[in-house]
């Protein structure tokens, strides 16, 4: 059913609003919601984007009775937006709607395991542990430099982008209250440390996106084990020799050593704090 909704919305000129509406058409009682989440072993791995999510989902899916799917609600960058800028929507987004949404796409399929690589949802995991039971959440993290040079190159933060065009976040700190005076480098890493310390404070478990990607012994204590995933090594060294799919073609900002020193004092000021949490080094 979900695939015709699917078909529906991506054709209309609001597909986002198209399907969500369309879902909430389809009769579902409450108790079969309940019922059938309550047994269901269902994981996010979340994170800021530009971290390899779509290698992870497409790998993951490859583990043994699981369907893994990456971004899988079409424009769902909307619902982000939305929960960044009003956090009251992201409870009612995920008991309203994303509960019922997953009933129709996944349970006919009767995987074992379902799971999303989703870094549109990070702000939205307080409220798939309260709406989820027993919901795991996964923390992926990618070194700063990496994903800011992705973010500056691909504007967007910079008034480019469909959805992220006009953003302004709450003015929580400093540079959120400054945001229309940023540069477009220190709105991405500002993106970059907020995002990630929102997820690290509410979610105790993380995978570094470096070792995963070099190491199965790493995948497996990093991100198999904890979800209770079976994949064999074979699978994982096929993903890594792979060229990595959605990865940014052509970059305006150039590597981490080519930085002007302004810009890695930049990084630093902004970022360096964060990314000792994870092990990274921008000295």
């Amino acid at each position: 059913m979900t695939r015709l909704l699917l078909t529906i919305a991506q054709r209309s000129r609001r597909p986002h609003e198209t399907y969500r509406r369309l879902v909430q058409w389809v009769p579902v009682s409450r108790r079969r919601l309940d019922d059938w989440l309550a047994r269901q072993h269902l994981f996010f791995v979340v994170s800021t984007g530009r971290t390899g999510t779509r290698w992870l989902a497409t790998l993951l899916n490859e583990a043994r009775d699981a369907r893994v799917e990456h971004e899988p609600v079409p424009m769902e960058t909307l619902a982000h937006r939305a929960a960044v800028e009003d956090p009251g929507t992201a409870a009612p987004y995920i008991r309203d709607f994303r509960r019922k949404e997953l009933y129709l796409r996944v349970a006919r399929a009767h995987p074992a395991h379902y799971g999303e690589v989703n870094g549109i949802l990070r702000r939205h995991v307080d409220a798939l542990r309260d709406a989820i039971p027993g919901v795991q959440l996964l923390h992926l993290v990618r070194d700063g430099r990496d994903v800011v040079r992705s973010l500056v190159s691909r504007h967007t933060y910079g008034g480019k982008h469909p959805v992220y065009a006009g953003f302004h976040p709450p003015p929580v700190d400093d540079y959120a209250r400054r945001w229309d005076e940023l540069s477009e480098l220190e709105r991405a890493c500002w993106v970059w440390r907020s995002e990630n310390r929102y997820m690290r404070e509410r979610i105790a478990g993380r995978a570094r996106l470096e070792d995963i990607a070099t190491s199965y012994a790493a995948l497996r204590e990093q991100v198999l084990d904890p979800l209770g995933l079976a994949l064999d090594e074979s699978a994982w060294d096929a993903a890594a020799r792979a060229t990595p799919p959605n990865r940014t073609s052509r970059h305006d900002m150039p590597p981490w050593d080519d930085w002007t020193d302004r810009q890695k004092a930049t990084f630093r000021e902004i970022c360096g704090e964060e990314m000792a949490h994870y092990g990274y080094d921008a000295g």
